[in-house]
């Protein structure tokens, strides 16, 4: 036998043996898996086909109890009749057989007499009996009647909620999902959440970009600036240079000298 097989094997009888060895263990165990399997027909319950079938049981069990009921009162009523009609027919029968006992006596014939007394004492014996058994019945059939009305009440009560309450449940739960849906239909999903974050990031990329062109122009403006400013000073350094040993430099390099010529000196000329 494998080692896995005899594991499960030894298991099985170790948790059997301690079952029948402790008492008070199998009896909390099965408190506790009482208290699961209750709390999973709850669960069960809660839901249209969980309720259906809950109801379609109790529905057969109403019908159980129903027509157990409407069988005793049946049977309970018949025996009634029965016992009605069995006193009535022995009181007419007393009636009769003293009617003809009279005759009778009258006639002389006591022997006659003595037989219908005798069967007329019989009649009344059976006509007692019989009011006692009426007497017995009468409020059984009753309380039978009553339980058989209320038997049928309860079947007609299980039958109609069945189906409000089924209905019902498939109607919140049909809610339900749809506010779900509305909820997840409120959410934005991954992807436009992604597009969100690439908006953000071209606009921040945007700002960056026209941020960095005026850094870039300023920087630009900045060293054209200082170009201007050092071609200023080399041209300040040249006049003055030439300021300063103008007889040195060569006639190639001398400054021509720009001379303003008035309209009275031309015509001199």
């Amino acid at each position: 036998m494998p080692l896995s097989n005899l594991l499960i094997l030894c298991g099985v009888g170790g948790a059997a043996a301690v079952l029948l060895l402790f008492p008070e263990f199998r009896k909390k165990l099965g408190v506790l898996l009482g208290g699961f399997l209750n709390l999973f027909v709850e669960d069960t319950a809660k839901t249209p086909e969980g309720a259906a079938a809950i109801y379609s049981k109790a529905i057969e069990e109403a019908e159980d109890k129903y027509n157990k009921a409407s069988d005793a009162l049946k049977r309970m009523t018949g025996r009634l009749e029965t016992a009605i009609k069995a006193r009535d027919k022995a009181n007419r029968e007393v009636q009769e057989y003293e009617s003809k006992a009279r005759t009778a006596m009258s006639r002389g014939d006591e022997a006659t007499a003595r037989v219908y007394a005798e069967k007329r004492q019989d009649s009344i014996l059976v006509a007692k009996q019989y009011a006692d058994t009426v007497n017995q019945l009468t409020p059984a059939v009753a309380q039978a009647r009553d339980i058989f009305t209320q038997r049928e009440k309860e079947l007609k009560d299980i039958r109609a909620k069945k189906n409000l309450v089924v209905e019902q449940l498939k109607t919140n739960r049909d809610v339900e999902a749809a506010y779900d849906d509305l909820d997840e239909l409120r959410r934005d999903s991954a992807s436009k959440r992604l597009l969100g974050a690439i908006d953000e990031e071209v606009k921040a990329g945007s700002e960056r970009a026209v941020g960095s062109r005026i850094v870039h122009e300023a920087k630009l403006n900045t060293r054209i600036a200082r170009a201007d400013e050092k071609s200023d000073d080399y041209a300040v350094n040249d006049f003055l240079d030439s300021l300063r040993s103008p007889v040195s430099l060569p006639s190639s390099t001398k400054r021509p000298i720009i001379e303003f010529v008035t309209p009275k000196q031309k015509e001199k000329h």
